[in-house]
């Protein structure tokens, strides 16, 4: 709880009470003067103010008089986050956020103003859909500190926490996109998935993801590839090695191949396709053969392993799969196009409308990926 005292007009008599204790507006030690009629609180490190304290009120309860700067513990406001200041003056409640990457405390290989920039870039892509952001600027750099400042909009009735925790999602996710394409040189001229697997499929899906390669190849469409594991996620990058190959066709033959595991597409194949193609498709079935009985041997040892468990009453181990893919499909989160982020829904709009198996409410067409790989060979 964070209140106001006012006995007069006299400023300097205000109190400011937060949690139980009074700190009086006129000194240096805990506030600073704006203006007669607002103050920056808490100007030092006493006291200190977080989102776990505020957080269950809504904007409305804080004092339009006090100017508040909430304290990034443990990261709760995201990652990088130097101070955030709440502002209660205008017709819309104002967070100015400072972002600072403190020079001397940087020890990664990331060059620290490509990754400012990056997220900026990142925001701005974001605030074409969310419209809370004012404004997005890159300070002028000084030898010791990189600032990123952004200011966010949001309505009094809003729940402070939920609407901070929302920007700290956003951050979050542009500095971890932003850190990605910093370390794999950009995004533009490739494409890249982002996946989130269960462990116990992880390898399985890792190796399917492979063989989309030696697929685009046989497509006439060379290509490199670069899979990175690290924990649950699994980034794939495609970069064709023909500049001239057309990025969206690699992209829609992704989407078809991940979704191949769920239909069985030798039912949707024709007595007439010539034998290479019809080569080429068993090639594919085997690899989804492949996937599926390391999927299936995955799942027996799971269940073997919880019944031993509960066998000897040992406590269940809690999973989490639900949050995490088991299939090549559902494991997709995000697909950056040359430099435009997709989510996975968008991503199969590409090839949508196209047949008789319909998967998470998207109907695909297998007949299209035939389609697609006899057309190549002619």
């Amino acid at each position: 709880m964070i209140s106001l005292t006012k006995n007069n007009s006299d400023w300097t008599t205000w109190t400011v009470n937060y949690n139980g204790n009074y700190y009086a507006i006129n000194n240096p030690e805990h506030s600073s003067k704006y203006d007669n009629e607002t103050f920056f609180f808490p100007e030092g490190d006493t006291p200190t103010i977080t989102i776990s304290d505020i957080g269950q009120l809504n904007f409305s309860s804080l004092p339009k008089e006090l100017i508040l700067r909430l304290n990034n513990r443990d990261d709760s406001l995201g990652k990088h986050v130097d101070e955030l200041w709440i502002d209660c003056r205008h017709d819309k409640v104002r967070l100015k956020y400072i972002w600072t990457i403190k020079t001397a405390e940087w020890n990664t290989h990331i060059n620290p103003l490509f990754l400012r920039t990056e997220i900026a870039n990142q925001l701005k892509q974001i605030n074409e859909t969310s419209k809370r952001y004012i404004s997005i600027e890159e300070s002028t750099d000084s030898i010791e500190f990189i600032d990123l400042l952004f200011d966010v909009t949001a309505d009094y009735k809003e729940n402070i926490g939920k609407t901070i925790n929302t920007i700290k999602d956003d951050l979050n996710s542009a500095t971890e996109t932003a850190n990605t394409n910093a370390s794999l040189g950009g995004f533009a001229n490739k494409i890249t998935a982002n996946f989130t697997f269960d462990e116990s499929v992880q390898v399985a899906c890792t190796r399917y993801l492979q063989y989309f390669i030696e697929f685009l190849n046989d497509l006439g469409i060379p290509s490199n590839s670069h899979i990175t594991n690290k924990g649950d996620d699994t980034l794939f990058c495609i970069e064709p090695t023909d500049k001239q190959s057309s990025l969206r066709a690699i992209a829609d033959a992704l989407a078809l191949y991940l979704n191949l595991p769920e239909t069985n597409i030798s039912q949707h194949i024709t007595d007439n396709i010539d034998p290479l193609t019809e080569l080429r498709i068993e090639k594919l079935n085997s690899e989804i053969s492949k996937l599926k009985s390391d999927i299936n041997l995955n799942q027996a040892i799971i269940k073997l392993q919880q019944h031993q468990l509960d066998t000897q009453n040992t406590p269940s181990i809690t999973s989490s799969t639900n949050h995490k893919g088991t299939t090549p499909l559902d494991g997709l989160r995000t697909v950056v196009i040359d430099n435009n982020t997709e989510s996975s829904q968008e991503f199969f709009q590409g090839v949508i409308k196209l047949g008789s198996f319909k998967k998470a409410g998207i109907e695909f067409n297998w007949n299209a990926l035939v389609k697609l790989v006899t057309n190549r060979y002619k």
